[in-house]
C-alpha cells in the first residue's frame, strides 16, 4: 500500500563510501572500473541537472536567477542521498554553467554554483546525521524534520544567490528581500516535491497492482490534471478558482490512502508543474498584479501540499505497521496456545 512503499534512510548510500559501480568494465582494474562509474554518474547528475534547471529559469524573476520552483535541488539532493557525496562536481559543473547562461559574470556564476552544491551536501548530511533512524520517511517526525533541513539548507544557496546578485550590481538593496525569499521558496519546494519521489521511485519501484487498482491510478491522474488545469490554466474566474484551491489537496490524500506512495508523489508533482506554470502566466488562483505575490503565494501553498502528503503517509504508514504488528503478535499467541494445548494432552 501507499505507505509501505517510502525510502528508508537506512538504505541511502553512506556518504563516507564510494559508489558502487557494476562489474565487467575493467575486471582487472577496480580502480580504473570505480573510476569511470563515477564519471558517468557525475556526467547523468550534470545533465539531469542542467535540464531541470534550464526549466526552473523559464519561470524566473527578473533579473533571471531566482525562481518560483528549482527542481534541480531536489534532484542533487536525491544523487547525493542515493550515491554520496563524489557526485558533487556534476552539481557543482551544471550549477555553473546552467547559471552562466543568464548573463551575469563568470565570478557571480561561480558563487552561484558554490551555493548551490553546498545546499545539497549540508541537506545530505543533516539527513544522514539527524534522520538515522530505520525509516525516516514513515513518520510525521520524518516528514517535518526533512522540512526544517531542507529550509535550513536553502538558507545557503539563498543568502549566496542574492548577495551575489548584490555584490554584482545587478539588484539593488530593495531588492535583496524578494530575491532571496524566492530562492529560498523555489529551491524549497524542489527538494519537497522531487526528493521524495526520486528516492521511492529508486528504492523501491511501484509493483505490480490488480487491473482497478491501475484504472484507480490513472483515473486520479486524470482528475489531477484536470482540476490543476482548471484551477490554475484559467478555466474558471478567479473566485471559483479560489474556492476549488484545495481540491487537489483532496485528491493527493486518496492517492496516499489507496495507492502506493509513488503515484502520490508523482501526482504532487503534477500539481506543482501546473500550477507553477499557468501562475507564471498570471491565470489563475494565485493571479495578482505583482508576479512575486503571486509566486510566493503559489510557493506557500506547494509546500504546504507537499508536507501534508509526507506527513499523512507517515501517520498511515504507522497504523499500518501498529495493526501489522498486532496481528502479528496475535497469530504468536494463538501458535503458543495451540501448542501449549498439545503438550497437555500429550502429557494427560
Amino acid at each position: 500500500m501507499a505507505s509501505d512503499d517510502l525510502i528508508t534512510l537506512s538504505s541511502f548510500a553512506d556518504s563516507e563510501d564510494a559508489p558502487q559501480s557494476p562489474p565487467g568494465w575493467f575486471a582487472n582494474s577496480p580502480a580504473a572500473n570505480e573510476l569511470l562509474w563515477l564519471m558517468t554518474a557525475n556526467v547523468l547528475l550534470a545533465v539531469a541537472y542542467l535540464a531541470s534547471a534550464r526549466l526552473g529559469l523559464a519561470f524566473a524573476l527578473p533579473p533571471g536567477n531566482a525562481t518560483a520552483v528549482w527542481p534541480a535541488s531536489g534532484i542533487a539532493l536525491s544523487a547525493l542521498l542515493l550515491f554520496g557525496r563524489r557526485v558533487w562536481p556534476g552539481i557543482w559543473i551544471a550549477a555553473f554553467l546552467v547559471n552562466s547562461t543568464t548573463g551575469v559574470t563568470p565570478f557571480t556564476a561561480v558563487l552561484f554554483a558554490t551555493g548551490n552544491t553546498l545546499e545539497g551536501l549540508i541537506a545530505a548530511m543533516l539527513c544522514h546525521r539527524l534522520l538515522a533512524d530505520d525509516r525516516p520517511l514513515q513518520s510525521i517526525r520524518g516528514a517535518f524534520a526533512l522540512l526544517a533541513i531542507a529550509g535550513f539548507s536553502c538558507t545557503v544557496a539563498a543568502a549566496t544567490g542574492a548577495s551575489a546578485l548584490l555584490i554584482g550590481g545587478y539588484i539593488v538593496w530593495d531588492e535583496v528581500l524578494p530575491n532571496f525569499h524566492t530562492w529560498w521558496l523555489g529551491d524549497l519546494t524542489g527538494i519537497m516535491v522531487i526528493t521524495p519521489l526520486a528516492l521511492a521511485l529508486a528504492r523501491t519501484p511501484p509493483r505490480h497492482t490488480q487491473p482497478r487498482r491501475t484504472a484507480e491510478c490513472v483515473t486520479c491522474l486524470i482528475a489531477m490534471a484536470t482540476t490543476t488545469q482548471a484551477i490554475f490554466g484559467g478555466m474558471l474566474p478567479e473566485n471559483m478558482a479560489e474556492g476549488l484551491l484545495y481540491v487537489p489537496l483532496i485528491i493527493l490524500f486518496w492517492m496516499i490512502l489507496r495507492l502506493q506512495v509513488h503515484f502520490a508523489y508523482l501526482g504532487n508533482l503534477l500539481l506543482a508543474a501546473v500550477a507553477v506554470w499557468g501562475t507564471s502566466r498570471n491565470t489563475g488562483a494565485f493571479a495578482t498584479e505583482s508576479a512575486y505575490q503571486s509566486l510566493l503565494d503559489l510557493q506557500i501553498f506547494l509546500n504546504a501540499c507537499a508536507i501534508a502528503c509526507l506527513g499523512l503517509a507517515g501517520i498511515v504508514h504507522s497504523e499500518r505497521e501498529s495493526a501489522r504488528q498486532s496481528e502479528h503478535l496475535s497469530a504468536e499467541l494463538h501458535t503458543s496456545r495451540s501448542q501449549l494445548d498439545i503438550a497437555r494432552t500429550i502429557q494427560a
